[in-house]
C-alpha cells in the first residue's frame, strides 16, 4: 500500500511494494560552484505528483548522511549545519539547527510518499524548499525548470559590517562557514594584521567596504597559503585596545575595538583623565581597597573529585582563605569580603552580587580543573568574553552546570547569551583590561613560584564572572584529574604555595593598576 497525502486529503493508493512509477524523463541535480557545474541525473516518479524525486538518492549525489529507524518510520538527512526529519507518508518536515542555537523549523510540501520503508519520495517544488532551508548558497525556485538547481556561494567571506558604539567600533565578519583559526598582530602604527586560516574572500568586496568610526582603512588580500590576511588600521591615539570573539553558533568574528581618551580639536586642549593623586574623591573611589574572594563550589555542589576524593569545593575554600589571611597581614588597610567562607552553596549570580554590594575592586575566584586525559596538568587563568577555543568552553561548560542545582535556573539565567556576552564585554572593556592583566600576573606567578605549568591566559563565558562590575577572573588551580596534581593540591603545602603565589601577582596587580592612575 501508498500512502499519500495531499493538503486536506488522505488517499491509499495501491502500488508494487518496493518500486515507484516512473515518468517519462528525469530530473537533474545541478551543483554549480564557481566556475564548475556537476549534473546528474535523477530516477522521477509520477507519484505523488509528477515529478517527484527519491530523497535518498539527493542526498547520496549531495554526500549527505542519511539514517532511517523501521520501528519509528523517521528517516534523518544530516546537512552540515542542520538535521532534517521525516516520517513514511507525513507532508511535514522538521528541520533542526546542529549547532543547538535556533529553533526547528516545521515545513510543509504538497505530499510525501514511501513505495517501501525508508524509500521517501518528494515533489519537485517541495526539495527545492526544503534544500533552500540547508544549504549555504540559493536554490534556483524556477516551477518550469525540471532541474534541482544549486549555486553554491563562492566565498566564504564577501563582506564586513561596521558598527559604531558608544565606547568604540565593533568590525563583524560574517562566515558562510566556520572559521577553523585566527590570529592577530599589530604594530605600533595601529596596523591589524589579522590571517584567517582556510578562508576564501571575496577581497574586491572586502576592499571596497567604507572605513568608519575608529577603522581608518581596510585591506584584504589572499596569502599563497589559501588564508586571508586582513590588514585594519586604527588610530593608536584614539585607541585603548582591540580585542578578538569568535561565535561558533552564529560563524561570525567580532572585532572590538575599543575608544581611548578623547583626542584634542584644532584649537582645543586634550580631553584626559585626572590624576588620581589630583582628587582625594577620586583616589577614595578608585582605590584598590576591597578584594572579593570567591571559592568554587560548596555544599550540596563538590565540584570535581579526584580519583582519591579530593574535592574542588574543599581545595577552593582552603585556598581562599589562606589567601585571604595574607592580604589582610601585609595590608591591613584592604577589606577582604569572602562569598563563602564555609561549605555552603551559593548560587552563581548571588557571588557577583555579593561583590557588588561590598564595592569590591577586584574579583578572585578559585578553582580546581579535570581533564579526560590523566596526564594533562597546569594552572590556567579566565576573564570574560566568548571562549576562543574548544577547550576553553568545556571548562566553562564544567563550572556553569552548577546552575542546573539552582531553582528557576532557566528564568535566573535567560539572558546568559553569546549576543548579551559580547555586548557586555564591550560595555566593560576597561574592567577586561584590568581584568586580563592580573589574570596575567596569576598564571606567571602561580606558574614560576608554586611550580605549576603556565597553561595561559583565556577568554571564557563563565557565569560567576558575569556580575561582577569590577576586574574578576577565574584560576584553574590545577587538575584533580592528574593524581599528581590531586596530591599537591590536597596538601597543606600545596595549598599555601599556590595562594601566595597569587598573593604575589595581586601585589604586582597593585603597583601597576596604582601608577597607571597616578597615584604614586
Amino acid at each position: 500500500m501508498l500512502k499519500l497525502f495531499l493538503p486536506g486529503v488522505f488517499l491509499i493508493l495501491s502500488v508494487f511494494p518496493v518500486e515507484a512509477e516512473t515518468g517519462p524523463g528525469s530530473v537533474n541535480l545541478v551543483q554549480i560552484r564557481g566556475g564548475k557545474i556537476q549534473r546528474v541525473p535523477m530516477e522521477t516518479s509520477d507519484l505523488p505528483v509528477a515529478p517527484s524525486v527519491r530523497l535518498r538518492e539527493a542526498a547520496s549525489i549531495l554526500g549527505i548522511r542519511t539514517n532511517y529507524n523501521p520501528s519509528t518510520r523517521l528517516l534523518q538527512l544530516y546537512f552540515r549545519t542542520h538535521q532534517v526529519k521525516l516520517t513514511d507518508g507525513n507532508p511535514f518536515i522538521t528541520v533542526e539547527p546542529l549547532t543547538g542555537k535556533g529553533k526547528p523549523t516545521t515545513l510543509q510540501v504538497a505530499a510525501v510518499v514511501s513505495p517501501a520503508p525508508g524509500d521517501l519520495w518528494m515533489d519537485l517544488p517541495g526539495i527545492r524548499r526544503l534544500l533552500a532551508l540547508v544549504v549555504d548558497g540559493q536554490v534556483d525556485q524556477d516551477t518550469t525548470s525540471q532541474d534541482i538547481t544549486l549555486r553554491y556561494r563562492a566565498f566564504d567571506l564577501d563582506t564586513l559590517v561596521i558598527e559604531e558604539k558608544s565606547n568604540g567600533t565593533l568590525v563583524r565578519f560574517p562566515f558562510w562557514k566556520p572559521l577553523k583559526d585566527f590570529e592577530n598582530r599589530k604594530d605600533e602604527t595601529g596596523k591589524n594584521y589579522l590571517t584567517l586560516v582556510e578562508v576564501k574572500a571575496d577581497t574586491d568586496a572586502l576592499n571596497a567596504v567604507k572605513p568608519q568610526g575608529l577603522v581608518e582603512s581596510i585591506q584584504a588580500k589572499t596569502l599563497p597559503n589559501g588564508s586571508l590576511q586582513m590588514i585594519i588600521k586604527v588610530n593608536p591615539e584614539m585607541v585603548s585596545g582591540v580585542d578578538f570573539d569568535y561565535s561558533e553558533s552564529g560563524r561570525e568574528l567580532l572585532m572590538n575595538i575599543r575608544k581611548g581618551s578623547t583626542p584634542a580639536l584644532p584649537g582645543q586642549p586634550a580631553v584626559t583623565a585626572a590624576p588620581v593623586r589630583s582628587d582625594p574623591h577620586l583616589r577614595e573611589k578608585w582605590a584598590l581597597d576591597v578584594i572579593v574572594l570567591d571559592a568554587g563550589h560548596g555544599g550540596k555542589d563538590p565540584g570535581t573529585l579526584g580519583k582519591k576524593g579530593t574535592r574542588e569545593k574543599d581545595v577552593a575554600l582552603s585556598i581562599i582563605k589562606k589567601l585571604g589571611k595574607k592580604i589582610q597581614t601585609e595590608y591591613p588597610d584592604i577589606k577582604v569580603v569572602y562569598t563563602r567562607d564555609d561549605d555552603v552553596f551559593i548560587p552563581l549570580d548571588k557571588r557577583g552580587k555579593i561583590a557588588n554590594q561590598a564595592k569590591g575592586k577586584l574579583f578572585v575566584s578559585v578553582h580546581c580543573n579535570a581533564n579526560k586525559k590523566k596526564d594533562i596538568n597546569g594552572v590556567e587563568t579566565f576573564f570574560l568574553g566568548l571562549h576562543k577555543s574548544d577547550e576553553a568552553l568545556e571548562v566553562s561548560k564544567r563550572e556553569n552546570a552548577v546552575v542546573l542545582d539552582e531553582e528557576d535556573y532557566q528564568e535566573k539565567y535567560k539572558d546568559f547569551t553569546d549576543e548579551n556576552l559580547i555586548l557586555l564585554t564591550m560595555a566593560q572593556s576597561a574592567f577586561l583590561d584590568q581584568s586580563e592583566k592580573i589574570a596575567t600576573q596569576v598564571s606567571r606567578y602561580v606558574s614560576d613560584h608554586a611550580s605549576r605549568e603556565n597553561r595561559g591566559v583565556k577568554q571564557a563565558g563563565f557565569m560567576v564572572l558575569w556580575t561582577p562590575s569590577m576586574p574578576s577572573i577565574l584560576i584553574e588551580t590545577g587538575f584533580l584529574s592528574n593524581p599528581d596534581e590531586e596530591k599537591y593540591l590536597s596538601s597543606e603545602k600545596g595549598q599555601q604555595k599556590i595562594a601566595e603565589a597569587v598573593f604575589k601577582a595581586i601585589v604586582r596587580y597593585k603597583e601597576d593598576y596604582e601608577k597607571s592612575l597616578g597615584a604614586n
